[in-house]
């Protein structure tokens, strides 16, 4: 199977901080994996709420995550201070990709990289909509290779 490899973000949109507690740790007195996604989706609530959002109110649209991707890259343990660095990455008509970069926040040491698409979400027709451009003019235009 190959291996999946995330890039490093060389930008971020948003910043926050969170610590490992001890909920975080599974047998193995590290940062379980099930933590981590809990971790991520926790940034990203702050992420969207640092814009005026939350994750049913973007516009008219809700969100919705379509796939979520994660690279582990080092272990982090009870106490340790975990920097969350995200970043949109690419757009969709009807949603985003959201990067997100997780470090140790003093050494800086890289511990893990994940990938979420988002997509806009109606939850009473329960059907996708079109991404709110006044969401997208929120951000700096994406640059192209």
């Amino acid at each position: 199977m190959p291996k999946l490899t995330l890039p490093a973000l060389t930008r971020h949109d948003f910043q926050t901080e969170m610590p490992v507690c001890i909920q975080h740790v599974n047998y193995g007195k590290h940062l379980g994996h099930d933590a981590l996604v809990s971790l991520l989706h926790e940034a990203r609530v702050r992420f969207l709420h640092s814009l005026g959002h939350t994750e049913l109110k973007i516009g008219d649209a809700g969100l919705i995550l379509r796939d979520l991707a994660v690279q582990y890259l080092a272990e982090a343990f009870h106490g340790d201070l975990l920097r969350f660095q995200l970043a949109v990455t690419e757009w969709h008509p009807h949603g985003f990709e959201l990067t997100y970069q997780v470090s140790h926040a003093a050494s800086r040491q890289p511990v893990a990289r994940a990938r979420t698409t988002m997509v806009c979400f109606d939850y009473t027709s329960r059907k996708p909509l079109r991404l709110p451009a006044d969401f997208q003019a929120l951000f700096p235009p994406l640059e192209t290779a």
